[in-house]
């Protein structure tokens, strides 16, 4: 009851009281909670995440914490740490006050049992009936059934901590995926399988202790040996015989195939070489390098040693007067890394290496042996940021474990960096590119035996001149054939890869080149994409001819490589006076002859050619409505190109 103040009678009224706290804008009352942060066995927790209200904190060495400006009143005090179940409190702080809070985090491990399958992600598995998350530790223990993994690089298995026991064994399926947030504790057996489908790919985010079995397929040519670069995905691989052996190494010989490459002599140093030019010297996998390697037969090479969880450098050599710049590397992770400005990782190779890799050589390359083709077809192939090509580039952002790959370095050398933030689960899907495609012109000059491409592409944010990353000069694989660009800008060095702006594409002369290593007669065509509105136009000086690739191809014998004979221009096939090349020329063969019509009496010149681009008859039209070539070949498809002043067509006939 409350009295009247005056008369001091009471005046029937009661009432309750409550404290009240208002904190006025621009002006708030706070106060400090501090404490410590233990596991159960009272040790403190360092780096552990505590939360009240807006403001957060983590706890140092001692598991102790303090959090200043927190708004009075009754406040929930959380602590979250992965690996250990979060735990909260509630303490009531009052203005400019300071209250103690501690907590208790029970650890967080899940133990697999294996009682109903080997599946990682079924939960009965699990004694929480749950699959470990990020936050949790997973534990497997010595039972009947060892947890394989099975999920795609997409969504990975995850786990906080993961500790497998002596004896116990996890297995990583090909093409799947795991991530151990924390450390890794393997006392057992860890695999990680690859097969035809892809490779398994393992990150872990913390440390790492005990070996793991890393495999990586590879396939094989059936008419001829089949080269790999591969680098190991773990340390601490032996390089010996029994290893040798348990790979099916081919030998020849006796001699094992299996070589470094040496930078400043150009040169292979086979496994086992004490000298001539140089020791082959390496008695592990040396981080991050690559080698060069032969299977008997296709089949898995298996690398058993540790995870590499940290950042690493490898020293590259440029022997100024000796070599060229040329390193043979490899990705060191157990996990794909992102190569260009298009991976999704945080860092990428060509980004994190611009400054050492050569401007006009600023990508990787992969070298690529065409399953079923002889030597002749086989070559390098990039990975750079432009997306031009399909025979020079390999549409990919990143490469995977195990694969190793050329680069060419400045003058002087230098540390080479493979970074952890590179990492990504990317599987063979996942390895295809996305960025947008660009309008290409890829050049195709080839017979049956030789193959080989040069590409240009087009954006508007590209120059004349050198684009480094974009532009990528030619590393010539193939000892037989070379085709190659020089910029419009010419700075003296063969392009595999042009990039060139829209902007008066009519008035590009674009320098070609081709490298022979013997006389040939090559057929030249074009793969185009995104330019339907263009035509491309072959011109050889030499000859004095102009061949639309838009329309035909055309035909070259070459003996001697360089440039100054070819040259590629782009014109508008949308203007007005553009036609497509027409003749009225047919042809039929009826016993041994070739019936040329000719109802229009042009002139010019009718070539026979086999499918090696081999010239094997020839007659000029004279003008008449009607002539016969006489033949003696063997039955057969034959490429007949016909030539009527700047008109250069092919027709094909099959002769019995």
């Amino acid at each position: 009851m409350i009295d009247d103040l005056t008369t001091g009678a009471g005046d029937g009224f009661a009432i309750d009281f409550a404290k009240l706290l208002i904190n006025p804008t621009g002006y708030s009352y706070t106060g400090t909670i501090n404490g410590y942060i233990r596991d159960q066995s009272t040790d403190p927790i360092e780096n552990a995440l505590v939360t009240a209200s807006s403001v957060s904190g983590t706890t140092n060495s001692s598991g102790y914490y303090s959090l200043s400006n927190v708004p009075a009143g009754q406040v929930y005090v959380e602590a979250t740490k992965n690996g250990y179940f979060a735990n909260s409190t509630l303490v009531d702080l009052v203005s400019e006050g300071n209250v103690e809070a501690n907590l208790t985090l029970s650890d967080a491990t899940i133990i697999w049992d294996g009682s109903e399958s080997a599946d990682w992600n079924t939960s009965a598995n699990w004694n929480t009936n749950a699959v470990p998350s990020i936050a949790e530790n997973a534990s497997v223990p010595l039972v009947a059934l060892f947890p394989v993994i099975d999920n795609a690089p997409g969504s990975p298995a995850i786990c906080n901590h993961l500790n497998i026991a002596s004896d116990a064994a996890v297995s990583i399926n090909a093409g799947k995926a795991l991530t151990v947030n924390g450390n890794l504790i393997n006392a057992g057996i860890l695999t990680v399988n690859s097969s035809l489908a892809g490779t398994g790919s393992l990150i872990v985010g913390g440390t790492s202790t005990g070996n793991v079995v890393f495999k990586r397929y590879v396939d094989e040519i059936t008419k001829s040996t089949k080269w790999h670069y591969i680098s190991a995905p773990v340390a601490g691989q032996a390089i010996d015989g029994a290893w040798m052996t348990a790979n099916t190494i081919a030998q020849y010989e006796s001699a094992y195939q299996f070589y470094r490459w040496d930078e400043d002599t150009e040169s292979w140093i086979i496994y086992g070489s004490e000298g001539n030019p140089e020791a082959f010297g390496d008695a592990t996998f040396i981080d991050a390098r690559g080698y060069c390697v032969t299977k008997s037969g296709a089949g898995v090479y298996s690398f058993t040693g540790t995870i590499r969880t940290d950042d690493l450098n490898y020293l590259t050599t440029y022997t100024s007067g000796m070599g060229t710049g040329y390193n043979l590397v490899g990705n060191p992770f157990s996990s794909a890394i992102g190569i260009t400005g298009s991976a999704s990782t945080a860092g990428n190779f060509l980004d994190a290496n611009a400054a050492l890799l050569n401007d006009n050589y600023e990508a990787i390359y992969i070298w690529d042996e065409q399953t079923g083709y002889t030597g002749d077809r086989n070559d390098y192939k990039v990975i750079s940021n432009g997306a031009i090509g399909e025979y020079s580039q390999i549409a990919q952002d990143y490469i995977q474990p195990g694969q190793a790959f050329m680069v060419t370095v400045v003058s002087g050398g230098g540390n080479l960096a493979f970074n952890e933030n590179m990492q990504a689960h990317a599987g063979v899907d996942y390895h295809k590119e996305t960025k947008e495609p660009w309008p290409v012109a890829e050049l195709i000059v080839e017979n049956n035996d030789l193959f080989n491409t040069t590409a240009i592409g087009f954006n508007k944010n590209m120059t004349t001149g050198l684009d480094p990353s974009y532009d990528v000069g030619k590393m010539k694989g193939n000892p037989n054939i070379a085709v190659y660009t020089r910029l419009v800008d010419d700075n003296g060095v063969d392009f595999a890869i042009q990039a060139l702006p829209f902007q008066n594409i009519e008035n590009f002369i674009i320098p070609i080149g081709v490298d022979v290593a013997e006389t040939a007669i090559l057929k030249f065509s074009v793969h185009q994409k995104l330019l339907d509105d263009m035509s491309i136009i072959l011109e050889d000086r030499q000859e004095n001819i102009f061949t639309n690739l838009r329309w035909d191809t055309y035909f070259a014998e070459i003996c001697q490589g360089g440039t100054g004979r070819f040259y590629l221009h782009f014109k508008d096939a949308t203007a007005i006076g553009e036609i497509s090349p027409q003749t009225n020329i047919s042809l039929r063969f009826i016993d041994g002859v070739i019936l040329i019509n000719n109802p229009d009496q042009e002139t010019g010149l009718i070539s026979m050619v086999n499918v090696s681009g081999q010239i094997l008859n020839k007659i000029e039209l004279n003008g008449s409505s009607a002539q016969e070539m006489r033949i003696q070949q063997p039955a057969g498809i034959y490429v007949f190109s016909v030539h009527t002043g700047e008109t250069v067509l092919s027709r094909k006939l099959f002769v019995k």
